[in-house]
């Protein structure tokens, strides 16, 4: 849960999310800092980030600026996590 080169961060629905250039994930916090959980690792494939450079949230998807792997990647947060990218 320690951030290295926390790049962007936006809160939804009391939970800080905070795209992490250097631990290649979206690391997940509640208001009072503990660590939740993270989303993505390092790579190209699904799932997978390469240096995120921002974060957003729309509806029970978190959007991920890919700088590395040049996409957007979508993580759906819903009971059945989808992993897509555009």
């Amino acid at each position: 849960g320690e951030l290295r080169w926390p790049r962007h961060a936006v809160v939804a629905d009391g939970e800080l999310y905070c795209a992490d250039g250097t631990n290649h994930c979206v690391v997940v916090f509640r208001l009072d800092g503990r660590h939740l959980r993270s989303l993505g690792a390092p790579g190209d494939g699904p799932g997978q980030l390469e240096s995120p450079h921002a974060v957003a949230i729309v509806g029970d998807r978190v959007l991920v600026a890919d700088h590395g792997n040049h996409r957007i990647a979508c993580f759906c947060v819903a009971a059945e996590p989808e992993i897509v990218s555009f």
